[in-house]
């Protein structure tokens, strides 16, 4: 009875936790086998995407010329601002490029590739780190965001030193997800770092890269937005079962 009266707690707390919307970053993980396919929607998303397309909520990147509009969507929820210390590289640098799904071409494959584009900070520190995007919350709630990295082929050579070796998300109260390492996916097709995000409406979180030390820049090439399920349907369904079979066990 005491194992399955903690367990009942534990799932309470969880409930209850996804009500909650103080600042909070969590390390999902490092997507390198979606390649360039981040909007194809029927190529399996390893972190249970809903819809297997990346950035349904919004995104800022680095595809179309500079300034086109449809490198930016903004999320209804939040606002996505780059670095104005940042230089963009795209369009027009297809050599020096990786490429990946054209952003409007979302949906079932094949969907055409386009430059996945990036956008750099001079930095002559190995291992420093800069920040690239500040993403602030207009409303409260929990969201998924992803960092698109692992996007400078090595032309010229040393160019695939480019790209950030680790990205970092930090928020309010000194939340910090600490560096998530990219040193063993490296190899010029495009990787997201994912991260769950919760704040409330006020809350700015900073998305910043590592430079590494093969290249005196350091470039990240945008990021993205995606709801996560709801879980409170779920997490309150499973309270109410175990609730049901405790009190069929205690009358027993």
């Amino acid at each position: 009875m005491f194992h399955s009266r903690f367990f009942l707690s534990g799932l309470l707390s969880l409930a209850v936790s996804s009500f909650c919307h103080s600042a909070s970053v969590t390390v999902l993980g490092v997507d390198s086998e979606t390649g360039g396919s981040w909007r194809t929607s029927d190529v399996p998303k390893p972190f249970g995407d809903l819809d297997g397309v990346y950035g349904t909520d919004g995104y800022f990147i680095a595809q179309y010329p500079d300034g086109d509009p449809n490198n930016i969507s903004q999320p209804s929820y939040a606002t996505i601002d780059v670095s104005v210390f940042a230089t963009y590289e795209g369009a027009g640098a297809e050599n020096h490029q990786s490429s990946f799904d054209d952003v409007l071409g979302a949906g079932p494959g094949p969907v055409a590739d386009l430059v996945a584009g990036d956008f750099w900070l001079n930095n002559f520190g190995g291992l420093a780190e800069d920040e690239f995007f500040w993403i602030t919350l207009s409303e409260p709630g929990t969201f998924v965001l992803g960092v698109i990295s692992d996007v400078t082929p090595p032309n010229p050579a040393d160019l695939i030193w480019e790209s950030s070796d680790g990205i970092r998300v930090t928020g309010p109260g000194g939340v910090d997800s600490g560096i998530v390492d990219l040193q063993s996916t490296r190899d010029a097709v495009p990787d997201y770092v994912l991260f769950q995000i919760s704040g409330d409406a006020g809350d700015q979180f900073t998305v910043s890269g590592r430079n590494n030390l093969g290249w005196e820049a350091n470039a990240l090439g945008g990021v993205f937005l995606d709801p996560v399920p709801e879980p409170s349907a779920a997490l309150l369904g499973m309270v109410g079962c175990l609730g049901f079979f405790l009190r069929r066990r205690r009358r027993a």
